[in-house]
């Protein structure tokens, strides 16, 4: 996948750099069969990320691409740490759309997703419980 991505980038980069001439690009790999360890990952990235950039910066999540194990360690890694400030789907409607950064703007090109963050009640002490004893790095994050 780096690789087709990094010609995928070469090759979009001029439409959508805005004039920056180098940006980072993060990687974080996953195993999308293995639960905790996508959480762990996840939570992890989140957690690195929600200090960075300051005033008027926020963390968005694009759901369409991830399988279950992947959107539902998205989704719990963002309700328990409050740090996502929206989930989106994209829901083009077809696939020249769905390929084409230019759509964005377009009506019903994505859906937005409610982002629940929870007060920690019992039930959540209960799961950070559980996740701290099968992995208590993950724990310590939330």
């Amino acid at each position: 996948m780096k690789d087709v991505l990094h010609n995928l980038l070469r090759k979009e980069w001029l439409k959508i750099n805005g004039g920056r001439t180098r940006v980072q690009i993060f990687w974080v790999e996953v195993d999308r069969r293995d639960i905790f360890l996508t959480y762990n990952r996840i939570i992890q990235v989140i957690t690195a990320l929600a200090g960075v950039g300051g005033q008027g910066k926020e963390m968005w999540v694009n759901l369409t691409g991830g399988n279950n194990v992947t959107n539902f360690a998205l989704q719990l890694a963002a309700t328990l740490s409050g740090d996502v400030a929206r989930f989106y789907y994209v829901q083009a409607e077809n696939q020249a759309a769905e390929k084409c950064v230019w759509f964005t703007s377009e009506k019903n090109y994505w859906i937005e997703l409610p982002v629940m963050p929870l007060a920690l009640s019992q039930l959540n002490l209960a799961v950070i419980n559980i996740l701290e004893q099968i992995s208590p790095r993950s724990a310590e994050y939330i």
